[in-house]
């Protein structure tokens, strides 16, 4: 049995996203509006779970991969496991919630609701750019 799940819409990852070990989130441009990773550690089963949500003008990419072999000396991650997976939400339902939790997060943060880039680490001091 796996211990995190796998999102198949905004509202999962809505979901996903209080209980991750971290995530970050990056201001689009144009074409890009938007980049949220979300990390999800296992680390006494040796995994850690990385989600990464693009949010394109046309369409929204949400990719999932896995890691494994933990350095604590090193703290790093080593190689991917398996193949990665990607899905294309087939609708943007749930987009208006998720923007407001990170934007939310990003005011208390930051102080800005909107900043280029920052990242959010529960319990500790976050960064922002």
């Amino acid at each position: 049995m796996e211990k995190f799940i796998r999102p198949q819409t905004l509202a999962d990852i809505l979901t996903a996203m209080p209980t991750a070990s971290f995530w970050t989130w990056t201001r689009g441009d144009t074409l890009r509006r938007g980049h949220l990773t979300i990390y999800q550690d296992d680390i006494p089963n040796d995994r850690r779970t990385v989600h990464e949500v693009t949010f394109y003008m046309h369409c929204i990419y949400i990719d999932r991969r896995q890691l494994r072999g933990y350095n604590a000396d090193k703290n790093q991650w080593g190689e991917y496991v398996g193949n990665s997976s990607r899905i294309e939400l087939a609708h943007r339902r749930g987009e208006k919630a998720l923007r407001a939790y990170i934007a939310a997060q990003a005011k208390e943060i930051t102080g800005a609701p909107n900043p280029q880039t920052f990242s959010f680490y529960p319990g500790q001091v976050s960064r922002y750019y």
